[in-house]
């Protein structure tokens, strides 16, 4: 068996991969194997190497891309899924590091650090993005 990774997917479910696999690239039903949808992306076992055939091609209504899960793939998404991982904590500490400055510090405070302006006054110049009057 062959995993592919099909990225691109929006609404699409298992029976639009199989048909798109039968009809674009005349794959026998049966050489298809599992498929795992997680969000835009499908992990998809088929005993027929068709990335050629599919990559950049449609399923449902989405123009997706497929590729070979080796191993070289695989390390690479791993890598990407911790980076991702670490980055979103990051944010969250960030927040949550805002959140707390906001309670605990004066306006004032938080304005000589750089994170806010008072007094700031604003004039109006007419309707619109144009500014034409």
């Amino acid at each position: 068996m062959t995993t592919l990774l099909v990225r691109g997917l929006e609404n699409e479910g298992p029976g639009d991969i199989v048909g798109a696999f039968v009809a674009e690239a005349d794959v026998d039903p049966d050489a298809i194997g599992d498929i795992d949808i997680d969000g835009t992306e499908a992990i998809v076992e088929v005993t027929d190497p068709i990335v050629e055939t599919m990559d950049d091609g449609r399923i449902g209504g989405s123009e997706v891309d497929v590729i070979r899960l080796d191993d070289d793939t695989k390390v690479v998404r791993e890598y990407v899924e911790e980076y991702s991982r670490l980055v979103e904590l990051e944010r969250e500490a960030e927040m949550d590091r805002h959140d707390r400055e906001i309670r605990e510090c004066s306006g004032r405070e938080r304005e000589a650090k750089g994170r806010a302006i008072l007094d700031l006054e604003g004039r109006d110049e007419g309707e619109g993005l144009a500014a034409t009057t």
